[in-house]
């Protein structure tokens, strides 16, 4: 994301992204469930919410690795 950064600066784009972590810096986030969205707002306003909050905590938990 960092690479194409400079190209999306003051553009819109509709990024689709599986990997929560390449739209954390985006303006806004819409969670789609069966084509329907389910929310949407900021990566920190959706944290509050149960549906992104739930992706979001499984994604993390895949990256970390046990000890």
């Amino acid at each position: 994301m960092k690479n194409i950064a400079p190209i999306l600066k003051n553009s819109t784009s509709i990024i689709i992204a599986h990997r929560l972590s390449t739209v954390i810096n985006v303006d806004e986030i819409l969670v789609l469930h069966d084509g329907v969205v389910e929310e949407r707002g900021t990566h920190m306003s959706l944290l509050k919410k149960t549906v992104f909050m739930l992706l979001y905590a499984g994604h993390m938990t895949k990256l970390i690795k046990p000890l």
